[in-house]
């Protein structure tokens, strides 16, 4: 039962990770993450994993479709936009994964707090197992 979240650069973490350890968790929950690099941010931020992939995010979901997964993002985001994990959920869609994904109302990068605070996503994770 071991879920592996992170938010921001650490929603990317959690992609990495997953990738170098795809047997292990239970379940994923990135907040406000991505797979590729972000506009706008000067340090380099992707997922190592499958940067060279001609499409990353598919590549991504396709490796990572087993896993279920939920999404959170802030409408507007201006630091990691939310077309990172709008993409995230339609390849993984595409895939026939288990995802859900929130995107909720509001400017900011901030949206750690509203999303780790829905108790149907604590619900959502004390129900997945390996």
């Amino acid at each position: 039962r071991i879920v592996l979240t992170g938010l921001s650069g650490g929603g990317y973490g959690a992609y990495e990770l997953a990738l170098m350890e795809p047997l292990r968790f239970a379940a994923l929950v990135p907040v406000c993450g991505g797979i590729t690099q972000p506009p706008g941010v000067p340090e380099r931020l992707q997922v190592e994993g499958v940067a060279q992939a001609p499409d990353p995010v598919a590549a991504a979901a396709q490796r990572l479709q087993h896993i279920p997964m939920w999404l959170s993002h802030r409408a507007r985001d201006e630091a990691v936009t939310p077309d990172q994990s709008r993409h995230m959920d339609e390849a993984l869609r595409r895939v026939g994964a288990n995802v859900r994904y929130s995107e909720l109302p509001g400017v900011g990068h901030d949206v750690w707090d509203p999303a780790y605070a829905m108790p149907e996503l604590w619900e959502w994770v004390w129900a997945q197992r390996r």
